[in-house]
């Protein structure tokens, strides 16, 4: 609402950042009220209906009254968390049991969005450089950083190179026919495949999508063969679709069981015919180099060296080694408590080549847009099968996907384009973070292909 009161519009803001979900504020009988909005697939209508669920009242003083009654054995720690944070209890309606006030919250300005693509890039980077990048005072850097950490749940992780070790990358769309799995058999299915990544519960055309990593199609076709004769799915009549799909923007977490089982594989074994390790063997210490920044991407090298009794100075060394070589290409990070709405997988496929390198810069530019906190699009990859673009699109408002799709019907050439709907993450993660897209290939080929003026790059090295 543009028409919002100051202090009711400046709590709403506060809230939107504590919440891990979209809120909004609603004005019945010129009184205010706080509501969760979320999506939910409409099969007859094929469309995306959203439903709100009562959270509270904001008072015209700016006051926020949660509807959930806090009861008498915990009143006393309600109150000591509330003015522990430097909050105040207050008691603003009669009969009414529990008000609290917002704890401490972040409105992400463009300080925050300059700190948040330093981390995506470069996250070990020392927070004397970020400083610098961002033009302020290190301290201040560093009070920022845990505020962000706090509110968004910064998590840190390498983002390791699949292709560099030889894997290929697939994604596999599930339809079942007349009956399907419940979620516990999906979850049971996948549990011991450390090669699927990604699972989720869509809506669309399709009822369930997987990321999978392999070393070719024929091992990607045996996997998903194994998922379909041997797994609690071979009850379900279904179609599976697999196309290899070329990652050109973005990154998928790698679990820590395709480490464990699949990377660990790789170790480099000291024989007499082999005193070297060959093409697509890895040292020991580089496999447990890769398990440790895979968990945390800024753990301290003293302790991973203590907990795997290596010799003082060979995280650094073999660190160093794997960024070198491309295995790592950066350590970055991932907002856990961002607030999605719900997440949309978007599919462009080529319909006519000539009309779409017409309009190719808009989709290129397209690629690489931010939304206030992140990257627009948390994976963007070229599909093999059929000829497409794949784009996996977190949604924060209502008219969101609605404007995007709008965008592509309107503004791109040569395509036509679909949605599915993720209604349940079964399995992995996505990476949501502020990736600088200056440093994206999109951004290179608007450069020298289409003889936009180059940006200036900062110095997250």
């Amino acid at each position: 609402m543009a028409d919002l009161p100051q202090g009711i519009a400046s709590t709403l803001e506060r809230l939107k950042k504590s919440y891990g979900f979209y809120i909004t504020v609603k004005r019945i009988n010129k009184k205010y009220y706080l509501y969760r909005d979320s999506g939910k697939w409409d099969k007859e209508e094929k469309r995306v209906k959203i439903t709100s669920e009562y959270l509270g009242r904001i008072l015209e003083d700016g006051r926020y009254v949660k509807k959930k009654v806090v009861t008498i054995n915990n009143l006393e720690k309600a109150k000591k968390i509330i003015t522990s944070s430097g909050g105040k209890i207050s008691w603003p309606e009669e009969n009414q049991n529990s008000a609290s006030l917002p704890g401490r919250e972040v409105d992400v300005d463009v300080f925050d969005t300059k700190i948040l693509s330093a981390l995506s890039m470069n996250a070990r980077m020392p927070k004397s450089k970020i400083a610098d990048i961002v033009d302020k005072r290190e301290q201040t850097v560093q009070h920022r950083i845990k505020i962000l950490e706090k509110s968004l749940g910064i998590r840190y992780l390498a983002e390791i190179s699949t292709s560099a070790l030889g894997f290929n990358t697939y994604v596999i769309k599930i339809k079942f026919r007349e009956q399907k799995p419940r979620i516990d058999e999906i979850k049971r299915a996948l549990a011991n495949e450390p090669k699927i990544q990604f699972a989720a519960e869509t809506k669309g055309n399709y009822d369930l999508l997987l990321y999978l990593i392999d070393r070719s199609s024929g091992l990607a076709e045996n996997t998903l063969w194994k998922l379909r004769s041997e797994s609690p799915l071979n009850r379900y009549d279904s179609t599976w679709q697999m196309s290899p799909i070329s990652q050109g923007y973005g990154y998928i977490p790698l679990r820590d069981d395709f480490i464990e089982k699949a990377i660990s594989q790789m170790e480099w074994k000291r024989s007499t015919e082999k005193r070297h390790p060959g093409p697509g063997e890895l040292l020991k210490r580089e496999i447990i180099m890769l398990k440790e920044l895979n968990r945390n991407g800024n753990a301290d090298f003293s302790d991973i060296e203590l907990r795997n009794s290596l010799p003082k100075g060979t995280a650094r060394y073999t660190y160093l080694r794997l960024l070198e070589s491309g295995i790592i290409r950066r350590i970055t990070i991932t907002a856990e408590k961002i607030p999605v709405k719900y997440i949309a997988i978007i599919q462009l496929k080529y319909i006519n080549a000539y009309n779409f390198a017409k309009t190719r810069p808009k989709i290129l530019r397209e690629i690489i847009a931010y939304n206030k906190i992140a990257n627009k699009y948390a994976l963007e990859g070229d599909i093999g099968i059929p000829n497409s673009i794949l784009l996996i699109m977190p949604v924060f408002s209502d008219s969101e996907l609605d404007k995007t799709m709008e965008y592509f019907k309107t503004e791109i050439q040569g395509v036509s384009s679909t949605f599915l709907i993720i209604t349940n993450i079964i399995g992995g993660s996505l990476c949501y973070r502020r990736f600088d897209s200056i440093y994206s290939i999109q951004q290179n080929i608007l450069e020298n292909e289409y003889k936009v003026q180059r940006a200036e790059r900062l110095p997250y090295t």
